[in-house]
């Protein structure tokens, strides 16, 4: 009898844990690691200035970080943003399943950033950005 309570009432705290959102995010917080999974990465060039491009995701959500390598070939942060999507995507691009990469959109003979995710409504998403290479500043150019 005194098993079967314990039982009860172990599968009462699981229960909370895995329904309730914010617990459940407090927990994997605690528990995880790390809570940081670089999702994808690419590389683009301007002139001899290397940038490394990483899609990554956190207990916040998802979010793009662009590094520009320097003199000692260490990368540094330039700038970053977070995505309003929560959920990671692949978009099918030159018969590859890709999340992250990189294309021309306005013809300017530099890359767009194109970032594909979910939105909470299960719609998805293409997240463009451009980045200015004079300022260093990531600008989000789709529209949602």
């Amino acid at each position: 009898m005194k098993f079967a309570a314990i039982l009860f009432t172990i599968s009462l705290v699981f229960s909370f844990v895995f329904i309730n959102q914010s617990v459940k995010k407090a927990m994997q917080h605690y528990f995880l690691q790390t809570d940081r999974k670089v999702l994808s990465q690419v590389t683009m060039t301007k002139g001899e200035i290397v940038y490394k491009i990483l899609k990554v995701q956190d207990l916040k959500g998802l979010s793009v970080e662009i590094y520009q390598q320097d003199t000692n070939d260490q990368f540094k942060l330039v700038d970053s943003d977070v995505l309003t999507d929560r959920k990671d995507a692949y978009y099918v691009f030159n018969k590859q399943k890709l999340n992250l990469f990189l294309k021309d959109i306005d013809n300017d003979n530099f890359p767009e950033i194109v970032l594909p995710s979910i939105d909470k409504n299960m719609s998805a998403r293409l997240n463009i950005y451009s980045f200015n290479t004079y300022t260093g500043q990531l600008k989000k150019v789709s529209k949602h």
